[in-house]
């Protein structure tokens, strides 16, 4: 059974196409699932979304509406994806690294200088104080990596490499 968002996938193309065998090409899909995504969803809206002619389809004026949202909704979530692969591909982002001045200077820098030769569009925070204070900051999800000196007394709700 089609989900919410693939019955608005179907009605979308429909409604684009003004032609449900289009659409049934366009998604690789059977007509007779189409016709049937569509009409399902006329029943949960509760009204017709097109009207049927020889030539194919067209939308009634509450269709047009509703394609409006639909349109606007499918495109948002369309960029979502794109956003998260991005940032899951190291494309974009920012990543928050806590550390004291000196090991941000004697130790992290060559390494960033390489990450950021590797990934030019991440946008590198550092953020330097106490070692107490970032312990708190990374817990509280403000840091995504801490660099440390160790022995530190408290650690045991972290995970240290």
């Amino acid at each position: 059974m089609e989900n919410k968002v693939d019955s608005y996938k179907i009605f979308e193309s429909v409604a684009r196409n003004e032609s449900i065998s289009k659409a049934s090409e366009e998604l690789f899909i059977s007509q007779p699932a189409v016709s049937q995504s569509i009409k399902r969803l006329e029943e949960m809206v509760g009204g017709e979304l097109f009207n049927r002619t020889k030539f194919g389809v067209k939308l009634t004026t509450e269709g047009k509406v509703f394609y409006d949202y639909i349109k606007k909704g499918l495109d948002y979530i369309e960029n979502g994806e794109k956003v998260f692969s991005s940032l899951k591909n190291l494309e974009v982002g920012t990543i928050r690294i806590g550390a004291s001045a000196t090991l941000t200077k004697n130790i992290l820098m060559p390494y960033l200088k390489e990450f950021h030769n590797k990934f030019p569009n991440i946008n590198i925070e550092i953020v330097n104080h106490l070692s107490s204070t970032l312990i708190v900051m990374l817990k509280n999800g403000l840091l995504d990596v801490l660099i440390l000196n160790l022995p530190i007394l408290d650690l045991s709700d972290l995970d240290v490499f």
